[in-house]
Protein backbone atom coordinates (compact mmCIF):
# COMPACT_ATOMS: atom_id res chain seq x y z
CA UNK A 1 0.00 0.00 0.00
CA UNK A 2 1.65 2.96 -1.24
CA UNK A 3 1.90 5.96 1.30
CA UNK A 4 -0.88 7.99 0.39
CA UNK A 5 -3.29 5.42 0.59
CA UNK A 6 -2.15 4.18 3.81
CA UNK A 7 -2.73 7.65 5.10
CA UNK A 8 -5.90 7.66 3.54
CA UNK A 9 -7.09 4.66 4.88
CA UNK A 10 -5.72 6.01 8.36
CA UNK A 11 -7.85 8.91 8.29
CA UNK A 12 -10.77 7.25 7.13
CA UNK A 13 -14.31 7.55 8.93
CA UNK A 14 -17.22 6.19 8.83
CA UNK A 15 -20.22 7.89 9.78
CA UNK A 16 -22.94 5.78 10.33
CA UNK A 17 -26.12 6.43 11.20
CA UNK A 18 -26.15 10.14 12.65
CA UNK A 19 -25.23 11.00 9.02
CA UNK A 20 -28.47 12.94 8.61
CA UNK A 21 -27.04 15.22 11.30
CA UNK A 22 -23.60 16.02 10.27
CA UNK A 23 -24.84 16.63 6.26
CA UNK A 24 -25.76 20.21 6.91
CA UNK A 25 -22.26 20.72 8.45
CA UNK A 26 -20.35 18.87 5.22
CA UNK A 27 -22.08 20.73 2.59
CA UNK A 28 -21.51 23.91 4.35
CA UNK A 29 -17.78 23.23 4.74
CA UNK A 30 -18.04 22.30 1.06
CA UNK A 31 -19.71 25.63 0.02
CA UNK A 32 -16.95 27.44 1.55
CA UNK A 33 -14.28 25.30 -0.12
CA UNK A 34 -12.85 23.60 3.05
CA UNK A 35 -14.04 19.82 1.50
CA UNK A 36 -14.45 18.21 -1.79
CA UNK A 37 -16.98 15.25 -1.99
CA UNK A 38 -16.29 12.69 -4.63
CA UNK A 39 -18.26 9.31 -4.64
CA UNK A 40 -16.39 6.27 -3.71
CA UNK A 41 -15.16 4.12 -7.12
CA UNK A 42 -15.28 0.92 -5.20
CA UNK A 43 -18.37 1.16 -3.46
CA UNK A 44 -21.16 3.98 -4.90
CA UNK A 45 -23.02 4.40 -1.77
CA UNK A 46 -20.34 5.70 -0.05
CA UNK A 47 -18.16 9.09 -0.73
CA UNK A 48 -14.75 10.14 -0.15
CA UNK A 49 -14.80 13.62 1.74
CA UNK A 50 -11.04 15.36 2.08
CA UNK A 51 -9.55 18.32 3.07
CA UNK A 52 -8.84 21.40 0.57
CA UNK A 53 -5.97 23.39 1.09
CA UNK A 54 -7.95 26.14 2.00
CA UNK A 55 -9.08 24.20 4.95
CA UNK A 56 -5.26 22.11 5.82
CA UNK A 57 -4.01 26.30 5.61
CA UNK A 58 -6.03 27.34 8.42
CA UNK A 59 -5.49 24.33 10.54
CA UNK A 60 -3.22 26.08 13.00
CA UNK A 61 -5.15 28.76 12.82
CA UNK A 62 -8.12 27.11 14.00
CA UNK A 63 -6.11 24.88 16.36
CA UNK A 64 -5.03 28.20 18.28
CA UNK A 65 -8.50 29.53 18.23
CA UNK A 66 -10.18 26.04 20.18
CA UNK A 67 -6.99 26.21 22.46
CA UNK A 68 -7.81 29.29 23.48
CA UNK A 69 -11.23 29.26 24.09
CA UNK A 70 -11.03 25.95 26.14
CA UNK A 71 -8.06 27.89 28.10
CA UNK A 72 -10.35 30.57 28.90
CA UNK A 73 -13.38 28.39 29.80
CA UNK A 74 -11.31 26.37 32.36
CA UNK A 75 -9.61 29.46 33.46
Amino acid sequence: MGGRQAADQKNRCTIGSWHGNINPIINRMIEHGRLTKQQSEKDKREFVISLTEKARSEQIAVEQAVFEKVTAAIS
